[in-house]
C-alpha cells in the first residue's frame, strides 16, 4: 500500500482515540463553574486564556477545592490527547504531502509543534492548580504556552486549508479556514469568551474535517 495511503487510514485510528479522549474529559473536566470571565461557558477555555488575577478568581477561590480536583483529573488525561488530535493532524497532512502537496509538510510542523506546546500548557496549568495563591505569577508563562498551542493549530489549519483550495477539494478548505482564521484574531481581540468559545467551535470543525479528508482521499486513490 502506498505511504499516503497508510497516513490515511491512520487517521481513523487517531480519530477513535480523540473521540475517546472527548467522552472522558466529559466525565472528568468540570463542565460549568461560578466567576468565570464574562463570555466563557466553558471552564477549561476560561482557566486557559485567563489574563488576570480576577480572570483566576474562580479557581483560587476557598470553594473551588472540588473544582480544581475535577480539572486535576482532566489534566491527567491532557498528557496522551495531544498526540491523539496532534497525531490526527500529522497523519492526514503527511497524506496530503506523500500525494504530491509538498505544501502540507509545513503544516505538519505547524501540528508537530501544537504536542509539546500542550504539554507546556499543561504544566502551567498544574502550577496554577496546585498553588492557588501563587497563581497570578504564572499568567506568563500561561499566555505563551497556550497561544503558541492555538496558534501551532491555527497555522496547521491554514496550510491544511490552502492545500485543500489549491487541489480544488474547497469543502474541505472552507472547514478548515475559522478554525485558522480564529485564533489570530482571538488574540488580536484580547480573548474574549464568547470568541474563543467560537474559535473552540471551529477547531472541533476542523478537527472532524480531517477524517472525511482521509476518507476522500483514500477513494481518490484508488
Amino acid at each position: 500500500m502506498k505511504p499516503a495511503n497508510l497516513a490515511s487510514l491512520a487517521a481513523f485510528g487517531f480519530t477513535a482515540a480523540v473521540i475517546v479522549f472527548v467522552v472522558l474529559f466529559g466525565q472528568t473536566m468540570p463542565q460549568t463553574a461560578a466567576g468565570m470571565a464574562e463570555g466563557y461557558e466553558t471552564p477549561i477555555l476560561a482557566l486557559e486564556f485567563a489574563n488576570s488575577r480576577d480572570d483566576l478568581a474562580f479557581v483560587r477561590a476557598e470553594g473551588a477545592t472540588e473544582l480544581r480536583s475535577a480539572f486535576m483529573a482532566g489534566q491527567a488525561l491532557d498528557v496522551w490527547f495531544p498526540l491523539a488530535y496532534g497525531g490526527l493532524m500529522i497523519v492526514v497532512l503527511a497524506g496530503l504531502a506523500l500525494s504530491g502537496r509538498p505544501l502540507a509538510w509545513v503544516g505538519v510542523l505547524a501540528a508537530a509543534i501544537a504536542i509539546p506546546a500542550d504539554w507546556w500548557e499543561n504544566a502551567v496549568i498544574h502550577q496554577i492548580l496546585t498553588d492557588p495563591e501563587g497563581a497570578p505569577a504564572h499568567l506568563p508563562a500561561l499566555a505563551a504556552s497556550t497561544f503558541t498551542k492555538w496558534f501551532a493549530i491555527s497555522g496547521a489549519a491554514a496550510i491544511f486549508a490552502l492545500t485543500m483550495f489549491r487541489q480544488g477539494w474547497w469543502p474541505f478548505a472552507i472547514l478548515a479556514l475559522p478554525c485558522a482564521i480564529a485564533w489570530p484574531v482571538v488574540a488580536i481581540m484580547g480573548a474574549p469568551g464568547g470568541l474563543v468559545e467560537l474559535g473552540s467551535t471551529a477547531t472541533t470543525v476542523f478537527f472532524l474535517s480531517l477524517p472525511v479528508t482521509a476518507g476522500w482521499a483514500l477513494y481518490r486513490s484508488r
